[in-house]
C-alpha cells in the first residue's frame, strides 16, 4: 500500500462509522447509517469492513484522530457464492488483517452473518459473540515456547466466546490432537525466525463449528501480531497432507536412496501432486498454502517439465509417465520400477531441502543486522553444500589470521515477547531464568546491549550486593534477585503462638562450595533463645538510571510492563521496585517492599547473644 492509498484510508475510516474495502484498500462503500450498510451485504458477494471499535456516540475531541482510535476488523461471506469464490475470499482476509495491524490498531474481528437494523444490536452481538483475548492463554505462544513444542488453540463448546488452550511438543504428538470432528489452530516453533500457523480444518466438525472456525483463527492470528514477521500460515483437512508437507517443510526427515522416496501411510499408489512444489526461496511472510494436498488420486497424466519454479519426479530409468510411489517397509524399491543403481532419482527441489538452510528472507536478514555487531569480527560463511566432499569456506574481510573459536560472539537472534524486543530469548533469558529456578544463581540483568532490544546484562550468585555492583546511573535495567531474611521468633506461648519479628539483615545466599545448588543454609537455627527461620522472596527490580539516554528513557515506559510479565512469566516474583537513587536500595526499604503483606513483622536488628562469663 502506498502513502497516498494509506492516507486516504486513513482519514475515511476515521469519519465513519463503517468502511467497505477491497484487496488492496480501495474504499468501495462508507456511511454512518446501518441500513446503508445492509444494502451492501447481498448473498452473492463477500467484502472486507472495517468498523470503529465502540458505538459512535458523543464525539470526543480525538475522533478524528486514527492514531488514537481502535477498529474491529469485519467480514460478510455471502452464503450463495461458489465454493472457489469463498476459498479465494478466506485466503485474503490473513493478507487483509496482516497488512491492516501495521497502521491500524484492530482490536477484534466480527464475522457478520446477518443483517442488522440498528448499531445497537450490531455491537452488543460483537460483546456477546466475539473471542475475547486472554494474557494466561496466549502466554503459552509467547514466551515459554521452546524449538519444536507448539500451543494449539481450540473453542469451547460450551461457549460461544470461550476457547481453550494446550500445549505439546513434536508432530506424532500433533497428529494425535488433530480429529476429524474438531477444528483447531496449532502455533508451532520450529526455530527463533521461524514460526508456523496450522489451521487444522476437520472434516467432520459440526456446522456451527465450521461457521464461528473462520472468525475463530482470525482472532488467534490477530493476536500472535508480534510474530508475524516470522510467521507462516499452513492449512490442512486430512493427515496425509499434513504428514507429506511435514516431511518437506523439515526437508532433512526426507529419506532418499537411489530412486526411493518414502511416502507417509494412507498414501497407497498416490502420485506426487506438483501443485505443493515450490521454488527453494521461503515462503512469503502472508502465504497462505492451500495447495497442500500433496497427493492426487488421480490416473497418471504426463509429468511437467521442470523450470525455475516447478521440479517434477522421474526416474531417468522409466518412462515419460510420473513414478506410482507406494509405502514399503525400509527402503524397497517403488512399485512397478527396476532396481538401478547407475541411475538416481532426479530430484532437484528435494535437493534443495536438503541443503543446510542458511538462506534467510530479506526482511528477517535486515532485521538481524541492525542489531548485531558483526562488522567487528571476521564473518564465517558456510555457503550451500553441494556434494558431501564440499566443505565451508571462511571469508575475512582481509588476510588476517581468523580468530579463536573462543573469541567469535554468539549469533544475536532478535524475538517478541509481550510486544518487547529481546536478543537471545531462548538462548540467554529464558536459560538464566531456568538456572535461577534451580537456584543455581541467584540474581539477573537486563538491559539494552543491541540499540532498541533487550539483552542479558549479567547473572550471578553472590546475592543482592553483588548485583548492586552492576546498577550504574547511565543505563536502564531490569533484574530479579533473591533475597534471604531471618523470621525472628521471641517467644513461644503457652497455647503454642509465637512474636514473629524480621530481621532488618538481608543476607546474600551464600554458594556451595562445591558449586551445587544454592541450597546449602539451613531453613531454621537456634541462638540464645531466639529461633532464626530463613525465608527468601524474590524483588523484580526496575533501574532507572538518570544519567541514561533519551532513547532510553522513551522506551522503557513501553517496555516496563512487558518486561515484568515476561519475568513473571519464567519466574516466581514476590514484590516490585523502582528506582534511580542507590540509596533506595537499603535493607530497611527491600524488606519493606517484600514482607508488606505481613502484619506481625516489627523491624529491628538481629539480637546479639549476650557474652557468658565464666566463673571458677
Amino acid at each position: 500500500m502506498n502513502n497516498i492509498v494509506q492516507t486516504i484510508f486513513l482519514d475515511t475510516i476515521s469519519k465513519n462509522n463503517w468502511t467497505i474495502f477491497d484487496e488492496i484498500f480501495n474504499v468501495i462503500k462508507t456511511g454512518v447509517d446501518i441500513n446503508e450498510l445492509n444494502s451492501q451485504l447481498t448473498n452473492h458477494a463477500s467484502y472486507h469492513i472495517i468498523l470503529q471499535s465502540e458505538m459512535p456516540g458523543i464525539q470526543k475531541e480525538n475522533q478524528f484522530s486514527s492514531k488514537n482510535s481502535k477498529y474491529i476488523y469485519s467480514f460478510w461471506e455471502g452464503s450463495k457464492m461458489n465454493k472457489e469464490a469463498k476459498l479465494n475470499f478466506q485466503n485474503t482476509t490473513f493478507q487483509i488483517l496482516s497488512v491492516l495491524m501495521k497502521f491500524v490498531k484492530v482490536e477484534n474481528v466480527f464475522q457478520i452473518c446477518q443483517k442488522y437494523y440498528s448499531l445497537e444490536t450490531l455491537y452488543a452481538d460483537i460483546k456477546n459473540y466475539s473471542f475475547q483475548w486472554s494474557t494466561d492463554q496466549f502466554v503459552y505462544s509467547t514466551c515459554n515456547i521452546k524449538k519444536s513444542h507448539w500451543v494449539q488453540f481450540e473453542m469451547d463448546k460450551s461457549s460461544a466466546k470461550l476457547y481453550k488452550v494446550f500445549k505439546g511438543y513434536g508432530d506424532r504428538v500433533l497428529m494425535e490432537n488433530l480429529p476429524e470432528t474438531q477444528s483447531s489452530i496449532t502455533f508451532y516453533k520450529n526455530s527463533e525466525l521461524d514460526y508456523q500457523f496450522i489451521i487444522w480444518e476437520g472434516q467432520k466438525s459440526s456446522i456451527l463449528n465450521t461457521v464461528k472456525f473462520m472468525q475463530f483463527k482470525l482472532f488467534v492470528y490477530l493476536n500472535l501480531f508480534e510474530f508475524q514477521n516470522h510467521l507462516k500460515v499452513l492449512k490442512f483437512n486430512n493427515l496425509v497432507d499434513f504428514q507429506m508437507m511435514w516431511k518437506v517443510y523439515e526437508g532433512n526427515q526426507i529419506n532418499i536412496q537411489l530412486n526411493h522416496v518414502e511416502i507417509p501411510p494412507k498414501a497407497n499408489h498416490l502420485k506426487v501432486s506438483s501443485s505443493f512444489i515450490q521454488s527453494n526461496s521461503q515462503p512469503s511472510v502472508l502465504s497462505i498454502i492451500n495447495r497442500l494436498h500433496s497427493f492426487n488420486n488421480t490416473t497418471p497424466q504426463e509429468p511437467i517439465k521442470s523450470t525455475n519454479h516447478i521440479y517434477s519426479i522421474k526416474s531417468k530409468s522409466s518412462d515419460s509417465s510420473p513414478i506410482l510411489f507406494k509405502k514399503l517397509d525400509g527402503f524397497d524399491k517403488p512399485s512397478g520400477t527396476k532396481s538401478d543403481n547407475n541411475s538416481p532419482i532426479e530430484t532437484n527441489f528435494i535437493k534443495t531441502l536438503m541443503k543446510s538452510p542458511t538462506s534467510k528472507p530479506l526482511a528477517v536478514q535486515k532485521l538481524q543486522d541492525k542489531f548485531t555487531k558483526s562488522q567487528e569480527i571476521p564473518k564465517v560463511v558456510s555457503p550451500v553444500v553441494e556434494s558431501e566432499e564440499s566443505s565451508p569456506e571462511i571469508a575475512s574481510p582481509s588476510p588476517v589470521k581468523s580468530p579463536e573459536p573462543e573469541s567469535i560472539k554468539r549469533e544475536e537472534i532478535l524475538s517478541y515477547c509481550y510486544n518487547v524486543p529481546f536478543i537471545n530469548m531462548e538462548d540467554e533469558i529464558q536459560e538464566a531464568c531456568e538456572e535461577f529456578n534451580k537456584k543455581k544463581i541467584n540474581w539477573i540483568l537486563l538491559g539494552y546491549t543491541s540499540g532498541k532490544a533487550i539483552g542479558l546484562v549479567g547473572k550471578g550468585s553472590n546475592g543482592f550486593n553483588e548485583m548492586k555492583s552492576h546498577l550504574n546511573n547511565n543505563s536502564t535495567l531490569y533484574g530479579i534477585v533473591q533475597c534471604i531474611y531471618k523470621d525472628i521468633i521471641e517467644s513461644v506461648g503457652s497455647d503454642g503462638s509465637t512474636n514473629l519479628n524480621c530481621s532488618q539483615e538481608i543476607e546474600p545466599v551464600i554458594p556451595s562450595p562445591l558449586g551445587n545448588s544454592l541450597n546449602s543454609i539451613p531453613n531454621s537455627l537456634s541462638s540464645n533463645g531466639y529461633e532464626f527461620h530463613h525465608s527468601n522472596k524474590n524483588l523484580l527490580l526496575h533501574w532507572f538510571g538518570n544519567k541514561s539516554s533519551a532513547l532510553e528513557k522513551a522506551r522503557r515506559g513501553d517496555h516496563i510492563a512487558g518486561v515484568s510479565s515476561m519475568f513473571k512469566q519464567l519466574t516466581l516474583v514476590h514484590g516490585e521496585y523502582e528506582t534511580d537513587d542507590i540509596q533506595d536500595l537499603s535493607d530497611d526499604q527491600i524488606l519493606q517492599k517484600l514482607t508488606s503483606f505481613r502484619s506481625d513483622i516489627k523491624y529491628k536488628k538481629t539480637p546479639q547473644p549476650k557474652p557468658i562469663s565464666l566463673k571458677n
